[in-house]
């Protein structure tokens, strides 16, 4: 992975911020295309939003 999890952790640094959810690497890392990432980020919204 090298440099690519270096920048993963960029951007799950930038998910936590814009979005406040907890995406871990390994759920980036399943998400093998934007569409996949998306639903993911909004299972964890609506959870999130669901335990408020």
């Amino acid at each position: 992975m090298r440099g690519h999890s270096l920048i993963a952790t960029r951007v799950v640094a930038m998910l936590r911020d814009r979005f406040g959810v907890r995406l871990t690497m390994r759920q980036l890392f399943a998400s093998r295309t934007v569409r996949a990432l998306a639903a993911e980020l909004d299972d964890l919204v609506a959870a999130q939003s669901a335990d408020a």
